[in-house]
């Protein structure tokens, strides 16, 4: 492990599908217990595979093998990205330039992500098809105790006009999808770098219970929280780090059982929702485990959005479908599921030295506007999306959404 560790800054790279942790079957819906106690047994066989890669050229990476779907409380890394140079642009200001107006932190996170290939829609592709890629992207709505089915709004007649003025709501839509977008990121990237971390400070994270990590806002920081145990009774913090920029600042470790103190009523509501989640009947399209998105709640009794995205599984392709976004309430029901996309790849353009980021066309599906996931997208790859989505064109930046002219 120690070996690992001092190389790992080198050879791992972010993931954004960041919550920066995916061959194998993947465990019966359920089974929840199973799932969160495997803890990070199989991270080590994920960095040694990217260590034995870390000297090839970039098209001959092998993606590392993944454990089960909800197994992983780390982060699967990016096959692409290195934290060491995207962590300067991405989630919090750095150290030396920290300022109140950074707290998102995310103008450049990807600007070291892959470059090279086509856009490419791969609904039946070997890795979608071998995987179980999602047939139904929700879950069917009605039945006692399921969470009901998001459908797409019709289609007003103002957006079947391109240049058409947008209503304040759908602009305050678009505005939201920004802020969401760029949350995101920061939530994946902050856990990718605390995944490194816990793994150069906790020399058997497996044999320690680690089941999950959660994240927090402090101050222009990310507080990560890697716990054990699979219930509120039973969960307790096992390390603590603070992620400021591109570093750790801050770090704090339990691992005497008896140490280790609960997590408080704000983390307990995050793990217990990743965990609501577990049971859901959703696949990725590659790989066999989600990389998990939980996002913090502004009020301490609203509901909690999950995201379980989809992870790259080849350099310079980036999965534009196979997200899930899971609304859980506060008594920790499920109560609606949104799916973004099918399953299909992206790969940026190559560039030219001295030119701006090419941007990537793609489609939005059945939706009139924009998302989160396409900003996500948008920063996760370093390049514009060109959307054409409720018969407009749109240009997704990691700032903003506006019709394309």
């Amino acid at each position: 492990m120690p070996v690992v560790v001092l190389l790992l800054g080198a050879a791992a790279a972010i993931a954004i599908a960041q919550e920066a942790p995916p061959p194998g079957d993947a465990p019966p819906p359920g089974d929840e217990a199973t799932q969160e106690q495997r803890g990070l047994g199989e991270l080590n066989a994920v960095l040694n595979a990217l260590l034995d890669g870390a000297d090839a050229p970039a098209g001959d990476a092998t993606p590392p093998d993944r454990p089960p779907a909800g197994d992983e409380p780390g982060l699967a890394p990016s096959p692409e990205a290195d934290p060491a140079s995207a962590g300067e642009d991405a989630a919090g200001a750095g150290a030396d330039d920290a300022a109140p107006d950074n707290a998102a932190g995310v103008d450049d996170v990807a600007a070291t992500a892959g470059t090279t290939a086509q856009l490419g829609a791969e609904p039946g592709a070997p890795a979608a098809a071998e995987n179980g890629a999602p047939d139904e992207p929700a879950l069917a709505g009605g039945a006692a105790g399921q969470p009901r089915a998001a459908r797409p709004p019709e289609l007003p007649t103002y957006l079947r006009h391109p240049g058409a003025e947008l209503e304040p709501a759908q602009q305050a839509q678009l505005t939201r999808a920004v802020a969401r977008g760029r949350q995101m990121i920061a939530i994946a990237r902050a856990g990718l770098l605390a995944t490194q971390d816990m793994l150069a400070h906790v020399d058997d994270p497996d044999g320690a219970g680690i089941a999950g990590w959660v994240t927090e806002p402090q101050g222009n920081a990310m507080l990560v929280t890697f716990y054990s145990g699979d219930s509120a009774e039973s969960r307790r913090a096992v390390y603590r780090v603070s992620i400021l920029g591109s570093r750790a600042v801050s770090r704090s470790t339990f691992l005497e059982p008896g140490d280790r103190p609960p997590l408080t009523q704000a983390q307990e509501r995050l793990a217990a929702a990743r965990a609501a989640t577990n049971s859901l009947d959703h696949r990725p399209c590659a790989g066999d485990a989600f990389n998990v998105l939980v996002i913090p709640t502004e009020s301490p009794d609203g509901p909690i959005d999950v995201y379980q995205m989809t992870p790259p599984v080849a350099p310079g392709r980036f999965p534009l479908g196979g997200h899930f976004r899971s609304t859980v309430n506060p008594d920790g029901a499920v109560a609606e599921v949104q799916s973004f996309l099918p399953c299909a790849d992206i790969a940026p353009p190559e560039d030219r030295p001295g030119t701006p980021p090419a941007a990537i066309p793609v489609t939005g599906g059945d939706d009139v506007l924009p998302d989160e996931i396409h900003v996500f997208l948008a920063l996760w790859t370093g390049h514009p999306l060109l959307v054409e989505a409720g018969g407009r064109s749109w240009r997704v930046t990691g700032e903003s959404i506006t019709e394309a002219q």
